[in-house]
C-alpha cells in the first residue's frame, strides 16, 4: 500500500481548472439505471454465515423495484494506470471495487458510478519518491466526479432523494463535492446521507457538526437527512498507532467522527461484513462472497483527537468463525501495515448495516412527505 505522504496527498485540494470527462456519453458510467453493467447482475453466489444456524447459499441478491431514493458512488484509490491520472477505461481493479462495495446496494437505490481519471496508485508512488506533478492530478480526478454529479442533477435527479456513497479517495472527492456543492445549499435538501469511509471527517469534540461541514451533521438514525455517516475502521484489538494515517484529528479540539453502521438502523452494536473471498483461497467457503451475518461486534472510540470504529469477533460466535474473522482482520491489517488499520475492509465491515440504513432512511423519507 501507500505511505504518509500518499494520505497527504488525498487530502488535499486545488482550486486550478481541469477539463472533466463528458459524462452525457454511458461509456463514462461504470453503472447507470436501465442498462446491463456491473450494477446490474442479480447474480451474487453468497454464502451467509449466522450465529445458530447453518450456511445458507444464495445464488441472487434481490433488487429493488423502482426504487425511490439514488445512490452516487465513489470509488476508492485502486488504478495501476502509469499516468499522473488514469484514464477512462474501465479495467480489473475498477470493476472489482464496485462489483464488491456498491453492486450489492441495487436492493435499496438506483445506482450511478462514474469513471472518473483518479490519482493512479504508481502515481502516488512516484511523488512519494520526490517526482512532481503539474496540474495536481486531483484536479482533473475532482473536475470529473464534480462534472458527473452536476450532470447527475440535471438529468437524472428530477427532485428525488439521494445518497453519497465514498471510499478513500472517492470520500475525498466526495466530501469536496460536499463542501462545494452541497453544504447548506439546496442539493443538501435532496441529499438523505453522505456514507463517507475511509477518510478523517473532524467535528469538534463533543459535537455532531462543525469542522469538515458547516450544516452537514453527523447521521445520528434513519429519520435524519442532510447528513453524514463516516468512520475510519480499526480492531479492537489494534487502535490507531503513532503515525497512523487515519483516527486522528490535526488539531486541539477536534477529533475524528465516527458514525457507527451497528447503530444506525435499530442495530445491536454487531455488523453483517460481506467479504470478497475469490483473493482468500484459504477461507472456508468458496462462494464469490461471504456475509459475516451479526458477527462482527462494533463500537465508536472517540478519546481526544483519535476517533475511529473498533471491531473484532462478536462475543458469541462459534471459535471457527471468530478466528476466522480474526484471520480476516489481520490479513488486511499486515497487508497494508499498521497505520492503515482496516483501510481495506472500511467498504466491507458493514456492507449490509449501510445497504438496511439507506432502505430505512428512504422509508422514513417517504413517510414524512406523504405527512405534508
Amino acid at each position: 500500500m501507500l505511505e504518509t505522504l500518499a494520505v497527504a496527498m488525498l487530502m488535499q485540494g486545488s482550486a486550478a481548472a481541469a477539463a472533466p470527462a463528458d459524462y452525457t456519453l454511458e461509456q463514462n458510467w461504470l453503472c447507470l439505471p436501465g442498462r446491463r453493467d456491473l450494477c446490474s447482475s442479480e447474480a451474487s453466489d453468497t454464502t451467509i454465515l449466522s450465529t445458530g444456524a447453518p450456511p445458507r447459499q444464495v445464488e441472487v441478491t434481490p433488487r429493488a423495484e423502482n426504487p425511490a431514493v439514488d445512490c452516487f458512488y465513489v470509488y476508492p484509490t485502486v488504478s495501476l494506470d502509469e499516468d499522473a491520472n488514469s484514464d477512462l477505461v474501465a479495467n480489473e481493479e475498477e470493476r472489482y471495487v464496485v462489483a464488491a462495495q456498491f453492486a450489492r446496494f441495487g436492493e435499496a437505490c438506483r445506482q450511478f458510478a462514474p469513471i472518473y481519471r483518479q490519482r493512479s496508485i504508481p502515481a502516488m508512488r512516484r511523488m512519494i519518491a520526490g517526482e512532481t506533478f503539474a496540474p495536481d492530478p486531483h484536479d482533473l480526478a475532482y473536475a470529473d466526479v464534480k462534472a458527473a454529479f452536476r450532470h447527475y442533477l440535471a438529468t437524472e435527479n428530477a427532485g428525488r432523494p439521494f445518497v453519497l456513497y465514498g471510499h478513500s479517495q472517492g470520500t475525498r472527492m466526495l466530501t469536496q463535492l460536499i463542501q462545494e456543492e452541497i453544504d447548506g445549499r439546496p442539493a443538501q435538501d435532496l441529499m438523505l446521507s453522505a456514507l463517507l469511509l475511509g477518510m478523517n471527517v473532524e467535528v469538534p469534540q463533543g459535537a455532531k457538526v462543525g469542522g469538515t461541514f458547516n450544516e452537514v451533521s453527523l447521521c445520528e438514525s434513519s429519520a435524519d437527512r442532510g447528513c453524514a455517516v463516516a468512520f475510519v475502521t480499526f480492531q479492537q484489538s489494534s487502535p490507531p498507532p503513532d503515525g497512523a494515517f487515519f483516527g486522528r484529528a490535526e488539531d486541539e479540539g477536534m477529533t475524528v467522527a465516527c458514525t457507527n453502521p451497528a447503530r444506525l438502523a435499530a442495530g445491536d452494536g454487531t455488523t453483517s461484513a460481506v467479504i470478497p473471498t475469490d483473493r482468500r483461497p484459504d477461507l472456508p467457503v468458496k462462494s464469490r462472497y461471504i456475509v459475516l451475518s451479526d458477527m462482527i461486534s462494533a463500537n465508536c472510540v472517540q478519546e481526544g483527537r483519535d476517533g475511529y470504529l473498533a471491531v473484532g469477533p462478536a462475543e458469541d460466535v462459534p471459535p471457527m468463525i471468530g478466528a476466522m474473522t480474526t484471520s480476516l482482520m489481520t490479513a488486511a491489517q499486515e497487508s497494508s501495515g499498521p497505520v492503515w488499520g482496516l483501510h481495506l475492509l472500511d467498504g466491507s465491515i458493514a456492507q449490509d448495516d449501510l445497504i438496511a440504513f439507506v432502505k430505512a432512511q428512504a422509508d422514513a423519507y417517504a413517510e414524512a412527505e406523504g405527512e405534508r
